[in-house]
């Protein structure tokens, strides 16, 4: 029989071998009539077969499956002020929801903008007041970077809420959960060292000792939590408060009282110089490590990469210490990636995320060897995601139905063509009245005085807007299938600049630059270095391809297509990559591309608000005409370099919306260069 993965699951060796085969029933997708009745064919054939007899058998009694109330925990408080993360309209449905679990799983799902990652950190917090330790992963480091942020202001939002009116020496105070994002120990060690070095960044100093290809970054790491136990004075190294775990001052507490770490505490507060530290001694690298396991110990919380997991010290912790396992971002990750992290026992499992979003990665699509065997033959079984199978199962789901971050209108596109069976509300906290949406005020005030062709949004909203960037080159690599076009950033960049000239309430912080392509991207970076560009835009935040922007969002978006009719719109037909696409913004969403890529020429050669030509494919009646040549299918390059037809649904209704709204306007292109 298979071993446990999970040390940490108590019991004997029969409850355990129960818990896995019950694990194995839940990763088939098939039901749990065979655990129920007490049989599972993987370890015992016999009973199986005899299951299986067509002789008429007494009907057993049935088991029923185990249920796990996430909020059972003592301090009725802490419950109450974790709720409380919730909407008030939604607080007892969570309530409901975290209070029954069969099998100890929960999946959360919902639109972008509906407060996910703060549903599944409410959820995880719950986890870990009932359970303690918890291992919390992701498909991607930007999406784990995002959650560890979530999990951190929302273990210090709930404390805080649970002090009000407590004084500071009060016993009773609830500590904030200690969230460390985990990367590898080398690359820790060398930051620790470096920082020490250098607590101050400066222009003409080397950066941190750490591979280019690392996805380190100081927040949260565990160097970063050394180094503020330490009490550094870097920048970056957050100063440890009375309510920061107690394992924290311990672990501080247990450093003073060695005097071999004496001088390690003086060079870290700047009490003595570096090179004074380097006579008297640095640091070791072994006893840095220990160092460093020391916060790992003391985590309430773990957060990495499925990849990470597998590492000795990560593995160890998820392994030994870790009771209950928590993912966001799962309807990008792989089964195979979730049971890296999850195990065999069925420890308890909350994951969150949008099965109508971006798919796993496959790396191999239809290429096919030299005699035509296609090298991936189970490339549908790949992109199904942990989340989607799970969900599949029948299993209770809890969606959330109301859009936090748009403003008022911003989402009713993508609402109506991705999620049309799905009824949403957008929250008080979307009204453009308040203050946090006078950028997106000022960005659509603008829009109107400078194309005055453009159809205003209705009263009380906010709309995309279409640029349609007219004769426009789109160089095409026929490898990859990978785009860019020069003068479609030409006109988004020009765009940006003479939007914060004349409208000062809008800085260049406000403005994300987003494409689907890499070779677009890097063209972005290059461009934005020329004098014309790079004084306007020096707070803006680099480009970023749709894939390394997944869970983050920005003021006003100004995504680049990078396509034109000859080109085709690429995989960004795909309605998974399109959602995350338009669906970024807080205040305002500009795409800038060829609009007669679904659109017929004639309509766009009108101005905005002009009567529906003969071209278009709506008749007098308002019947939708037969198909013509500009619903054919689209000549397209696939994310995974594959070439094909595609009928563009979403993306053609998504345009022939936007156009039909008045929604565009048109810029001609300079030509920079001549496909």
């Amino acid at each position: 029989m298979a071993e446990s993965t999970n040390a940490v699951v108590s019991g004997s060796k029969e409850e355990t071998a129960d818990k896995m085969s019950l694990h194995r029933a839940v990763m088939r997708g098939t039901g749990f009539w065979d655990w129920m009745r007490g049989i599972d064919p993987a370890i015992n054939m016999t009973s199986g077969l005899v299951a299986m007899s067509m002789t008429r058998q007494p009907l057993p009694k049935l088991r029923e499956l185990p249920v796990v109330n996430f909020l059972d925990i003592d301090d009725a408080n802490y419950v109450n002020a974790l709720l409380h993360e919730a909407l008030p309209k939604d607080q007892v449905s969570l309530k409901g929801y975290l209070s029954h679990r069969p099998l100890g799983l929960g999946m959360i799902t919902a639109g972008p903008g509906f407060g996910k990652t703060t549903a599944i950190a409410t959820a995880t917090l719950c986890m870990q007041a009932k359970l303690d330790r918890i291992f919390c992963s992701a498909p991607t480091n930007v999406a784990v970077d995002n959650f560890a942020d979530r999990l951190d202001q929302t273990t210090s939002s709930v404390c805080k809420r649970y002090n009000t009116g407590k004084q500071q020496d009060d016993p009773t105070r609830m500590r904030h959960r200690l969230v460390v994002r985990a990367y590898r120990m080398q690359d820790e060690f060398a930051a620790v060292m470096h920082l020490l070095r250098y607590p101050i960044p400066e222009s003409d100093r080397p950066r941190i000792p750490i591979a280019k290809t690392s996805k380190w970054r100081l927040h949260l790491s565990i160097s970063s939590w050394l180094l503020a136990v330490l009490g550094s004075r870097a920048v970056g190294v957050r100063e440890l408060t009375p309510d920061d775990s107690e394992g924290l001052f311990s672990l501080r507490a247990s450093i003073e009282e060695r005097p071999q770490y004496s001088n390690l505490l003086a060079v870290a507060k700047d009490q003595i110089g570096w090179d004074d530290y380097v006579l008297s001694g640095v640091l070791h690298k072994d006893a840095g490590h220990t160092l460093l396991k020391a916060i790992i110990e003391a985590a309430d919380i773990i957060c990495t990469t499925p990849s990470m997991a597998t590492d000795d010290v990560c593995r160890e912790w998820r392994t030994s210490v870790a009771r209950g396992i928590a993912i966001d971002e799962a309807a990008s990750m792989t089964r195979a990636d979730l049971a890296c992290v999850w195990g065999n026992s069925l420890l308890p499992c909350f994951l969150a995320g949008d099965d109508k979003q971006l798919h796993p990665a496959i790396m191999t699509g239809d290429e096919q060897d030299s005699e035509g065997n296609i090298f991936h033959r189970f490339v549908a079984d790949g992109k199904l995601s942990a989340l989607e199978y799970l969900m599949g199962t029948d299993l209770p789901v809890y969606r959330l139905k109301t859009q936090l971050r748009m403003g008022c209108g911003l989402f009713d596109v993508v609402a109506k063509e991705i999620y049309p069976e799905v009824p949403f509300t957008y929250d008080t906290c979307c009204n453009l009245n308040l203050d946090k949406f006078a950028v997106g005020r000022d960005f659509e005030s603008y829009a109107r005085e400078k194309y005055p062709t453009l159809v205003p949004a209705p009263s009380g909203t906010l709309q995309p807007i279409f640029v349609h960037c007219e004769g426009s080159s789109v160089f095409v690599d026929k490898f990859t299938g990978s785009k860019y076009s020069r003068d479609q950033i030409k006109i988004a960049l020009d765009f940006a600049v003479d939007l914060l000239k004349f409208r000062p309430g809008i800085t260049s912080s406000n403005l994300v630059l987003l494409t689907p392509y890499l070779s677009n991207f890097a063209l972005i970076a290059a461009m934005r270095k020329s004098p014309e560009y790079a004084a306007s835009l020096i707070n803006t935040r680099p480009a970023s391809t749709i894939d390394g922007f997944q869970g983050q969002e920005g003021d006003i978006v100004l995504v680049v297509m990078s396509t034109n009719r000859q080109s085709g719109p690429g995989f960004v037909c795909e309605a998974a990559r399109l959602n995350l696409l338009l669906t970024r913004q807080r205040s305002g969403l500009v795409i800038f591309g060829d609009l007669t890529i679904a659109v017929p020429i004639a309509i766009v050669a009108a101005e905005p608000g002009a009567p529906p030509s003969e071209d278009n494919s709506i008749d007098k009646k308002g019947k939708r005409k037969r198909k013509g040549k500009d619903d054919l299918p689209i000549w397209v390059y696939h994310s995974d370099g594959s070439v094909g037809f595609s009928k563009a649904t979403v993306l053609r209704n998504v345009f022939r919306t936007l156009s039909t709204a008045g929604r565009f306007v048109t810029i001609k292109a300079m030509k920079l260069e001549k496909a």
